[in-house]
């Protein structure tokens, strides 16, 4: 239970952090797929070089296309890392911290919500979110933040 006196502090929300990087690679990846596209609907429109202008657009669209694949597993490659290495950090956990990183950073519930559900103080559930927030940190998951700063 919570002390009476002490503020809790409300979850980093590193659940939202994640789940915002991984969207933007969703949104990036699907804006490039959109550009790759329209650049080879472009090639396929002017394919037939009659005249220069429409070589141009032609040559333009060959050069962008061969760009956002490059963009496109740059993308890719980096989605699957970010995956890899939330699986990697919760490999790394006993049960009990693996079901405290999960109520704390994915289901973003409160100390107290965390303590009553599991049974563990609320003071060691704090300790081990503690502990859990700087391996987020040492992991660069989540930046460093003020707060993290004032408890070292």
């Amino acid at each position: 239970m919570q002390e009476q006196g002490k503020k809790e502090k409300k979850p980093i929300n590193a659940a939202e952090k994640i789940r915002r990087i991984l969207f933007n690679f969703d949104l990036e990846l699907t804006a490039s797929l959109g550009e790759l596209s329209l650049a080879k609907a472009r090639v396929q429109r002017y394919a037939d070089k009659k005249n220069r202008k429409e070589l141009e657009i032609y040559t333009s669209a060959c050069i962008d296309e061969a760009k956002l694949n490059v963009y496109i597993d740059q993308l890719t490659k980096g989605k699957n890392e970010t995956y890899e290495s939330l699986e990697k950090i919760l490999e790394t956990y006993t049960p009990k911290y693996k079901k405290i990183w999960l109520m704390y950073f994915i289901g973003q519930q409160t100390y107290e919500e965390i303590s009553s559900k599991t049974y563990y103080s609320y003071n060691n559930v704090k300790k081990i979110i503690k502990k859990l927030r700087k391996d987020l940190i040492s992991y660069g998951m989540i930046p460093l933040e003020k707060e993290d700063e004032e408890d070292e």
